[in-house]
């Protein structure tokens, strides 16, 4: 959103949101900033944190991400339905529950890395700051459309403020066009 000045003396309210909106927007870029940093750190060392394990069954090879998903799988490919009910034996047995407990083992370690890469990062506290200061904004931003200007020149900050807030968005530029017309009008009435 491009910078603006805004008048404050006078006395309507809107000035008053606009800045707290503007302020919050403001400590919400920081916050998305300061994730954005973190997670590009976490990034470049995806290859020593890795989040999955891969598992190759029968030339198969599986992404798993969570025990849920190997407990899964490993009852999938239990030798009572890979062999036979009839089939297997106690070998094919504890070489399953072998396979078994050897990826769960694996995929607690890949996890405790993972985990401790985030907070080492402190990605846990990062999201959570940008998720507030998200809703701030949004608080924020609604309590500047439900203000009602007082005076010509709060009519006016209220436009710049909308001016700003849609050329966010490239799509609308002849309604940032009209908004700005209506702006320049009202300055051009307000008495001096």
């Amino acid at each position: 959103m491009a910078s603006v000045t805004y008048n404050r003396n006078t006395a309507d309210p809107i000035f008053e949101v606009i800045a707290a909106a503007l302020e919050a927007r403001k400590t919400f870029e920081i916050a998305v900033k300061a994730l954005s940093v973190a997670e590009g750190e976490c990034y470049k060392l995806r290859h020593l944190f890795p989040r999955t394990i891969t598992l190759n069954h029968k030339g198969i090879k599986k992404q798993i991400r969570s025990h849920d998903e190997l407990r899964a799988h490993f009852q999938m490919v239990h030798p009572r339905h890979a062999i036979g009910p009839d089939r297997f034996t106690q070998t094919d047995l504890l070489a399953w529950e072998a396979a078994r407990d050897a990826a769960h083992r694996e995929l607690d370690a890949v996890l405790a890395s993972y985990q401790s890469m985030r907070k080492r990062y402190n990605l846990d506290a990062l999201e959570a700051d940008e998720i507030a200061a998200s809703k701030a904004v949004w608080q924020a931003e609604l309590r500047v459309i439900e203000t009602r200007p007082r005076t010509l020149e709060g009519s006016a900050a209220l436009l710049r403020f909308l001016i700003g807030y849609l050329e966010e968005d490239n799509s609308i530029d002849a309604v940032i066009d009209a908004l700005g017309n209506v702006e320049s009008a009202l300055l051009e009435l307000a008495p001096a």
